[in-house]
């Protein structure tokens, strides 16, 4: 993939500027890391583009045109400033850290992206993020209070927390499709985005967000046997998402969890060499569920 796409992915994020629109944006720069830093094949590579292309088509509003605003440089320490003061609390299952930390990798790579007007767009995007605290899973089953003391979890490293983000995905007694979906994958995009902050040089980041992801996990397992009347996730397929089988599928059957489809072994794939082999491979067939949709029956 082209760096075209990192400027397109941002633009997208910050003109979309608040947690649902940003996940298109953030679906193309998340492809954009994941061939990159995996060094997919290049017939993987280029099966994950046209997904992204058909993707982007739907939404070609936040990417048509740059967000309104200065085209001055600005520093990227001002969108670390404005989540700050959000790190000990879960807002939108994580969605702020998960979208500042990708934000900062684009700009690591192409700091002339990091334009005032971009800036502001993510600025929004950080603070709408303390409009949905985490209080549910799915809109259905409630994690107020937890049953699971997030004080007994390990988040001492980001090793540890790797490991609690796919223990927690992968204790799941069902998965039901939909926002449950959703709401178990991005334990493990939480995950990510603390290691992120790691590997950039922020780690009173890292420190000051332990508590918050300890209770973003101590929440999900709380649920992990809850039931509902709702749709259960069918059998994954058997394509991990470094083959072309993964993005020959239709993943148009839900418009978000074809941006999870991105995202989710975006960061997946950073986190496996942090844990042992077999919650690898339980982890990495539980991510194949939750971009599942419904099957024809």
């Amino acid at each position: 993939m082209d760096e075209r796409y990192l400027n397109l992915g941002v633009r997208g994020m910050a003109v979309g500027g608040e947690e649902v629109m940003a996940h298109r944006g953030a679906a193309p720069l998340a492809a954009w890391f994941f061939d990159r830093d995996h060094r997919l094949a290049p017939d993987v590579s280029a099966a994950m583009t046209r997904q992204v292309d058909r993707q982007m088509k739907r939404h070609t509003w936040i990417f048509s045109d740059p967000p309104a605003g200065s085209v001055a440089r600005c520093d990227p320490e001002e969108l670390v400033e404005v989540l700050r003061p959000q790190l000990d609390t879960v807002n939108a299952i994580g969605h702020d850290i998960i979208f500042t930390a990708l934000a900062l990798r684009v700009f690591e790579v192409m700091p002339e992206l990091c334009t005032q007007a971009v800036c502001d767009g993510l600025d929004r995007l950080i603070r709408s993020c303390r409009d949905f605290p985490f209080t549910n899973v799915a809109g259905v089953f409630d994690v107020t209070p937890t049953t699971t003391s997030w004080e007994d979890l390990d988040v001492s490293t980001c090793a540890a927390m790797a490991r609690v983000a796919m223990e927690t995905a992968v204790g799941f007694e069902q998965v039901f499709v939909g926002k449950h979906q959703g709401n178990i994958g991005h334990i493990i995009n939480h995950a990510h985005a603390l290691l992120t902050f790691e590997r950039l040089g922020y780690d009173d980041v890292v420190d000051a967000g332990r508590n918050a992801f300890a209770m973003h996990a101590a929440g999900l397992q709380s649920v992990w046997h809850a039931t509902a009347d709702l749709g259960e996730a069918p059998p994954p397929d058997p394509f991990d998402a470094d083959s072309v089988g993964y993005w020959e599928r239709d993943l148009g059957w839900d418009d978000w969890a074809s941006g999870h489809a991105f995202k989710y072994p975006y960061a997946l794939f950073d986190l496996l060499p942090l844990v042992d082999e077999s919650l690898a491979t339980a982890a990495m067939t539980r991510v194949r569920a939750l971009v599942q949709g419904r099957r024809e029956t």
